[in-house]
């Protein structure tokens, strides 16, 4: 039986992303996983990394959910739950610091529960396959999907160095990404991916992540280049100590992601608006999570006011993120993108009754109309005259001349009751 110590050991950061036409809301999620405490083999940094991935991640936008030290179980079970909370149109990373091995041309990721003296059964049964969480994102259908791994930190075979071996010279090419997929990894194939760049360095993350955690900071650039620079850097900074680490670099990508978006007058146009100091304020606070601001710069994005590009896809996202917090009137506005197929959406008028919803139960006048239209001509929803005159008739309790005038004409039509 072959043993899990005999098992080559993935000693890299790997970044897999693809694309798939939006369907649904682009909400941004992550799932960030970081393995320190092995019995057999602890880490000293991969927590601290996937905290500041997590703290990056969530200044850019996203919703984080952050674990530690995870057992084959509780790993399977952020998994599950994080694949639960996707939606068609989302923009999904997962992010997994630890150890990692191959076997069989698989790679896994290896939880805390692992044991070198694991049967190869044994060790299937608790890894997490690399290939099923992918494949997980991608039959959710979102809109792009990233997947960082930054695997064994450790040397558990062969000598210690102040690094992370990936293979050896005898090792298998690494599987080419298919089409949409882009995969980097720390270094090439046989080459040390470095702790530390000396016995002095105090710095609590991996030189590859440590550079990445910068480079993903820079707005308006597109991951492609993200990456591009990564390794340059890191072979620069690697050679400077007489060290050879040349990130290997596979593209089989389609369209485009941002870490972060182009900020506001960075747009390259022939003529070039005049943005409002006001909306650098608005985008100042929306990017403080303000929930109020977020729904204004969507209104700006996706009408093109104060000067600011118009770009209804960074409206969707702006929206989105309001929404998040419980504003009704980006429900709304959302809700409004979904219905007539906008911002990179497809025309869902189901989804759009499920927003109009949500802002409804919170008491929002323009989203009590608008359900109540969907319920009136049975479009996303059954068909229910009397539903849509009792929201109506809360909207019209709050001044809504929508309202009203509904109200009106169905009295006419049906003999409805105001």
């Amino acid at each position: 039986m072959c043993r899990f110590a005999r098992m080559l050991f993935l000693c890299s950061i790997s970044i897999v992303v693809w694309t798939q036409q939006a369907s649904g809301a682009p909400q941004r999620l992550a799932l960030v996983i970081g393995n320190d405490r092995y019995p057999d083999a602890p880490l000293r940094n991969a927590r601290s990394d996937a905290r500041a991935i997590a703290r990056s991640l969530q200044n850019m936008g996203f919703d984080v959910l952050l674990h530690t030290d995870l057992t084959d179980v509780a790993a399977r079970a952020a998994t599950e739950n994080f694949k639960a909370r996707l939606r068609p149109g989302s923009e999904a990373l997962f992010y997994f610091s630890g150890h990692g091995a191959e076997l069989r041309g698989v790679s896994y990721l290896i939880p805390v529960n692992a044991s070198p003296n694991d049967s190869e059964s044994r060790f299937r049964q608790r890894a997490l396959s690399v290939t099923q969480v992918l494949e997980g994102l991608s039959e959710k259908n979102v809109r792009f999907a990233v997947a960082i791994i930054d695997a064994c930190r450790a040397e558990l075979i062969g000598p210690r160095v102040a690094g992370r071996r990936f293979g050896s010279s005898s090792d298998e090419a690494p599987s080419l990404p298919a089409t949409g997929q882009m995969i980097l990894y720390a270094a090439g194939v046989g080459q040390i991916a470095l702790d530390r760049i000396s016995e002095d360095d105090r710095d609590p993350n991996g030189l590859f992540t440590r550079v990445l955690l910068k480079e993903m900071q820079r707005p308006g650039i597109p991951i492609d280049r993200v990456l591009k620079n990564v390794r340059q850097e890191v072979v620069q900074i690697a050679k400077s100590i007489g060290h050879e680490q040349v990130p290997a670099l596979y593209d089989q990508s389609i369209g485009e992601f941002y870490f972060r978006s182009p900020p506001l007058g960075t747009q390259q146009s022939s003529a070039v608006p005049t943005i409002d100091p006001e909306a650098y304020r608005i985008e100042r606070l929306a990017a403080a999570r303000d929930p109020v601001a977020q729904m204004q710069m969507g209104i700006f994005r996706e009408h093109g006011l104060r000067g600011v590009p118009k770009d209804e896809a960074e409206a969707l996202k702006w929206y989105m993120l309001s929404a998040a917090q419980g504003n009704a009137a980006a429900l709304v506005n959302l809700g409004l993108m979904h219905e007539t197929g906008r911002g990179g959406l497809r025309k869902d008028l189901a989804e759009a009754a499920r927003m109009y919803r949500a802002a409804a139960e919170l008491g929002n006048p323009v989203g009590q109309v608008n359900l109540g239209w969907m319920f009136e001509q049975g479009q996303g929803v059954a068909k229910d005259v009397q539903t849509a005159v009792a929201l109506y008739q809360r909207a019209a309790a709050q001044g809504n001349d929508r309202a009203l005038a509904n109200l009106t004409r169905l009295q006419v039509q049906y003999g409805a009751r105001r």
